[in-house]
């Protein structure tokens, strides 16, 4: 959720939109969200969104993970 709520505040769009709920459920399971561009952003975003859009629950970010997020 933190993941998406990122990304839309940093692009004003939803990393993953469809017409219908299954559409939307198809994307987030299989389709690559759009990474942000790095010339707008700095790299630290797109390394945040990653590990927190991850597809596998189970791999996704904890808070502590965030924390210890250091600069590329």
């Amino acid at each position: 959720m933190l993941g998406c709520v990122l990304y839309e505040m940093c692009t004003l769009k939803r990393p993953f939109e469809g017409e219908a709920l299954s559409q939307v459920v198809h994307k987030i399971i299989e389709v690559p969200y759009t990474p942000l561009d790095e010339t707008r952003f700095d790299p630290i975003f797109n390394k945040v969104l990653s590990m927190l859009l991850n597809k596998n629950a189970f791999l996704r970010a904890n808070i502590n993970e965030l924390l210890g997020v250091e600069e590329l």
